[in-house]
């Protein structure tokens, strides 16, 4: 894109709305948080976050990725460089690139409750006690992973057969993936995150194409209660 055509997009992004942006942490940690987008000279904008919400440990260095809509409503994500820390609440950013709406999801999570079965077989009939599966709730969805609560701990951590199940598109999604990292909660319930390893590219779109959904369903809420 060109920078007339980036200055452009910026421009055609209205003040004051909901976001999503990812950050990096000098110790190199990913730190989704929502946030405000506000006007400033194109490609310049700046995002606004609650008090205590930036990260201490902020790296100035690394681009982040920003999710938002345009001025019609389409989802549109920019990367930015940090231009400047102006407040314990705001940074100033300059628009650098524009990613494909397709592969949004590759950068954000989005809030998405839904069953999800995980699963676990040796494919040997002769071991099949080490088989095992369990159905938890998903808490957040993207297009390369899940997070959710379940029952038990991960008896195996890779070749996993995770299944669940979309509303817009409904669809059934099976494919095949690793626990990324596990934590153990009251009640004997545990958090674990899941990526996904073996998945088709419609079933990878379908989840794309519900993440998007429930984004800008979030939005309208967000607009509506506000």
């Amino acid at each position: 894109m060109s920078d007339s055509s980036l200055n452009n997009l910026v421009k055609s992004i209205k003040d004051s709305q909901s976001a999503k942006i990812k950050l990096h942490t000098t110790a190199g940690q990913e730190v989704h948080l929502d946030c405000i987008y506000k006007e400033s000279i194109a490609p310049n904008f700046f995002v606004v976050f609650p008090p205590g919400k930036i990260p201490p440990a902020l790296d100035v260095k690394r681009k982040c990725v920003i999710s938002l809509h345009d001025e019609n409503g389409e989802s549109i994500a920019l990367t930015a460089r940090i231009t400047d820390v102006t407040s314990d609440r705001s940074i100033e950013l300059t628009a650098t690139t524009t990613i494909d709406p397709a592969s949004l999801r590759e950068y954000f999570r989005v809030n998405f409750q839904t069953v999800v079965k995980l699963s676990y077989e040796t494919g040997s009939n002769t071991d099949g006690e080490r088989n095992w599966s369990f159905t938890g709730q998903s808490l957040d969805l993207s297009g390369s992973g899940v997070l959710g609560i379940f029952p038990e701990e991960a008896h195996n951590k890779h070749n996993l057969f995770i299944e669940l199940n979309l509303t817009h598109p409904e669809k059934k999604i099976m494919c095949i993936g690793h626990v990324v990292r596990t934590r153990r909660l009251r009640g004997g319930r545990w958090h674990i995150a899941l990526h996904f390893d073996d998945i088709n590219q419609k079933n990878r779109d379908a989840i794309i194409t519900n993440c998007l959904w429930e984004q800008r369903r979030q939005l309208r809420e967000k607009v509506q209660t506000s």
